[in-house]
């Protein structure tokens, strides 16, 4: 980015950039990764977009 931390990661989802303190983080692993972990960040409308509607979410990602 432009050296500006305002945007300084982006939504797996969409693709479009957003503030780090806003973003809902995803670490993910496979057994095959063994300890290490990948890191997504996403809008919290977008997480509850793509998920299926009967995941229970906590209220600070429900309450959108």
């Amino acid at each position: 980015m432009d050296g500006n931390n305002e945007f300084a990661v982006c939504c797996c989802f969409c693709a479009e950039p957003l503030c780090l303190e806003e973003a809902v983080k995803m670490q993910i692993s496979t057994e095959n990764m063994a300890d290490e972990r990948q890191t997504l960040f996403a809008h919290k409308q977008c997480l509850v977009n793509a998920l299926h509607s009967s995941i229970p979410l906590h209220p600070d990602i429900a309450d959108q």
